[in-house]
């Protein structure tokens, strides 16, 4: 499983982690349809989208054009901290709909 592996970055300060992160696109979610690059996830959470679990089938390194849809699990990979802050943000524009 993917959620919480954190690997420490080789030539970095020890403070600096990079995590792999899934969150997952539920019914009325605001992302839905929106493509990965108008989401701005890479400049928002500066991290990156490295995969889409849809319908049981894994896309890796998707197109920025390809949109989410309703229950895709999104991972993502970046700092940890960045990462948490944007999933904190992610959840409350979700609540917002």
């Amino acid at each position: 499983m993917l959620d919480g592996s954190v690997v420490e970055v080789k030539n970095q300060p020890a403070r600096t982690h990079v995590t792999l992160e899934r969150f997952l696109i539920e019914a009325g979610h605001h992302l839905i349809g929106v493509t990965i690059k108008d989401s701005h996830i890479r400049e928002k959470a500066q991290c990156i989208v490295i995969g889409i679990e849809r319908d049981e089938q894994l896309i890796t390194n998707p197109d920025p054009t390809i949109d989410f849809r309703e229950n895709d699990i999104v991972i993502v990979a970046g700092e940890t901290e960045r990462i948490k802050d944007f999933l904190i943000r992610v959840d409350e524009l979700s609540n917002q709909s």
